[in-house]
């Protein structure tokens, strides 16, 4: 049997923390865009909610792990996603959220943490460098740290859209995609179905583009993660 850290139930239960806003997600099928891809592709949108991101899933349930321990605080390194949600989550609860970023981050992306009331420290080295201050935050403040994918919780709180998915098949295989055939299903999906999303959103599509004859003819659902984007850089996907 496959081991793993995430446990059935834990998962059942996060729903219960997690606010209703980030649960239940749109899903659709979208006839152009599988008529262009050649099956039935279904988009499963968790970018409907006030982090664009499927991110607040995680920082729902650590959240509330902090809030029933009493803590007050906590810190996050992050690119842009796990920032806002965990400032989002936070601010619900009345915990004090400090995040730690790259000044190399999309702009657009900080100036949303700063909205939604966290403390933002821009480091200028890259995303490790950030890290490691915040590692350093965490210890001299006594507070918890969030590393995203690290953390149980990150994982779990993710792990509910399966939920939500569960009548599909299992997933036994993993696909490599190019960045060119990413950035093919960025503009695809603004394209065909006018939502506008970041490259990790793109990845269903882009296994699709990558070897189309595997998924002929099946359902194929995408999971539309985020869509918190850098405006210019954006502009040059869909005009590639």
């Amino acid at each position: 049997m496959l081991e793993t850290r995430l446990d059935l139930d834990r998962i059942r239960a996060a729903r219960r923390v997690i606010d209703p806003i980030f649960l239940n997600t749109p899903m659709y099928r979208c006839d152009a865009l599988g008529r262009r891809l050649g099956c039935t592709v279904s988009i499963k949108l968790e970018t409907a909610n006030p982090v664009r991101s499927f991110k607040a899933r995680g920082t729902e349930l650590v959240s509330s792990l902090l809030t029933e321990q009493d803590r007050t605080a906590v810190v996050c390194a992050s690119a842009g996603n796990l920032g806002q949600a965990l400032a989002w989550s936070g601010r619900r609860r009345g915990l004090r959220v400090t995040v730690v970023a790259s000044r190399r981050a999309p702009a657009a992306k900080l100036e949303r943490i700063r909205a939604l009331g966290a403390e933002l420290m821009v480091v200028d080295g890259d995303f490790e460098m950030a890290r490691e201050q915040a590692v350093s935050i965490a210890q001299a403040r006594g507070v918890r740290l969030v590393e995203d994918s690290l953390d149980v919780e990150t994982c779990e709180g993710a792990a509910t859209i399966g939920l939500e998915l569960a009548s599909a098949e299992d997933a036994d295989d993993a696909v490599l995609v190019r960045e060119s055939s990413i950035i093919a299903g960025v503009r695809m999906l603004w394209e065909h179905t006018g939502l506008v999303v970041e490259p990790s959103a793109a990845l269903g599509v882009a296994a699709v583009l990558e070897d189309p004859g595997r998924f002929a003819g099946r359902h194929v659902v995408t999971v539309i993660c985020g869509g918190n984007v850098d405006p210019d850089a954006y502009r040059g996907w869909i005009s590639a």
